[in-house]
C-alpha cells in the first residue's frame, strides 16, 4: 500500500468558497437534477414541480439569484472541494429562513 504524502496532498486538495463565478464548476451527473447548481429544492420548493419541464439554465439563474441574496443579507453560503484542479464536491448552507424546504425536515428539541 502506497503511503500518502501529506505535503503533496495539501497542494492538491483545496476548499474554496462558493461564488457566482465558480458555481458553474459544481460537479454534474447524468440524471435529474444533473447537478447541485441546477437544484433549487431547498431554496425555491415552488419551482420543483416536474423535472420534465425544468429548464437547467433557468434553474441555474434562480440559484445565482439566491446566492447573491444570501451573500448580501448574510454571508458566503457554500464550498467547493477541489482535488487536483477538478471540482469533486459541493456543500451549501444558510440560515433556515433562506431555505424554505428545511421546515420539512423533522426536528427534535433537546431537554
Amino acid at each position: 500500500m502506497e503511503r500518502c504524502n501529506f505535503e503533496e496532498a495539501k497542494v492538491r486538495i483545496k476548499v474554496q468558497g462558493l461564488t457566482e463565478e465558480n458555481l458553474v464548476q459544481a460537479p454534474e451527473w447524468r440524471t435529474h437534477p444533473y447537478s447541485c447548481k441546477y437544484c433549487v429544492y431547498w431554496e425555491h420548493p415552488d419551482l420543483c414541480v416536474d423535472p420534465e419541464t425544468e429548464v437547467k439554465e433557468e434553474i441555474f439563474e434562480k440559484k445565482l439569484e439566491w446566492l447573491r441574496r444570501v451573500k448580501a443579507e448574510w454571508r458566503n453560503c457554500g464550498k467547493l472541494l477541489i482535488v487536483v484542479d477538478k471540482v469533486v464536491g459541493y456543500a451549501q448552507y444558510a440560515p433556515v429562513h433562506f431555505l424554505p424546504n428545511a421546515k420539512e425536515i423533522p426536528r427534535r428539541t433537546g431537554k
